[in-house]
C-alpha cells in the first residue's frame, strides 16, 4: 500500500487563504452597510403576520453578527401590529420586544386596527386596564383623519383619558370612562335628532317646491 502523500501548501496558497475576505474580517463600516441593506425595510414590518414574527436569518448567523446587527434591525425599522376587535393585549409581547432592543424610542410599535374592526367593549376594557397598569403597553394613536363620533376616534380618546388618570385607582378611571361613553351616547343621540330634523325640513321644502310646480302647471293649462 503506497504511503499517503502529504500536500504542503505553497506560500501563494497561504496568502490566498489569508487574504480571502469574509463578513467578519471586513471593516466594521462595511459590515454596518451590509446590515442596513439587508435588514432595513422601506415600509412598516407588521409583527402580527406570522412570517414577520421570526427574526431575519442574518441575526441568527453567529453571536457577533447578532450583537452587531440586532440594534440596526430594531432601530432602523418601523414596526406595527394589526389587531382585530380591539384586542390590543395580543400586541403587548411584540411591543416589549421592540422596546427591549430600542429603549430610547417611544412608540416604536404602532398598533393598527383591522379595516373591519368592530368595537368589543370587553376587550377594549382589558387593554385599557393593562395600559393603566404599565406605560410600556402600546396604545392607539389619535387618527386625525377619522370623523368626529367615529368608533375608532372615540376608542383612541379613551387612552388619553387613562393616561391623564394613571395616578388614580383603576375603579376611579372606570367611572370616568363610563361617564365619558354616556356623554358620547347623549351627543350622538342629539346629533341624530338634529339630522332627522334637517331631513324633515328638506322634505317640507321639497313638498313646497312640488306644490309651486303644480300651480305653474295649472296656470299654463289655463
Amino acid at each position: 500500500m503506497a504511503p499517503t502523500k502529504l500536500v504542503v501548501p505553497t506560500g501563494r496558497d497561504k496568502q490566498d487563504k489569508i487574504s480571502k475576505p469574509s463578513l467578519l474580517t471586513i471593516a466594521a463600516e462595511l459590515r454596518n452597510t451590509i446590515y442596513e441593506l439587508s435588514l432595513i425595510s422601506n415600509g412598516k414590518i407588521d409583527l402580527s403576520i406570522p412570517s414577520n414574527k421570526q427574526q431575519p436569518g442574518l441575526l441568527k448567523a453567529c453571536r457577533q453578527t447578532r450583537q452587531e446587527a440586532l440594534p440596526i434591525y430594531y432601530q432602523g425599522n418601523k414596526f406595527s401590529y394589526t389587531i382585530h376587535g380591539y384586542d390590543g393585549v395580543v400586541a403587548i409581547a411584540a411591543a416589549r420586544l421592540v422596546r427591549k432592543h430600542c429603549p430610547k424610542a417611544k412608540g416604536s410599535l404602532i398598533v393598527e386596527l383591522h379595516e373591519a374592526c368592530p368595537v368589543h367593549i370587553c376587550k377594549l376594557a382589558l387593554w385599557l386596564k393593562a395600559y393603566h397598569e404599565c406605560a410600556s403597553v402600546p396604545s392607539l394613536r389619535q387618527d386625525r383623519r377619522a370623523e368626529e363620533g367615529d368608533d375608532r376616534t372615540l376608542a383612541r380618546r379613551t387612552f388619553g383619558v387613562v393616561q391623564a388618570m394613571r395616578s388614580k385607582k383603576w375603579h376611579e378611571v372606570e367611572e370616568v370612562l363610563e361617564a365619558f361613553y354616556r356623554a358620547i351616547d347623549i351627543f350622538q343621540d342629539l346629533a341624530e335628532d338634529e339630522e332627522n330634523e334637517e331631513f324633515d325640513e328638506e322634505d317640507d321644502e321639497e313638498g313646497d317646491d312640488e306644490s309651486d310646480f303644480d300651480e305653474e302647471d295649472d296656470d299654463t293649462s289655463t
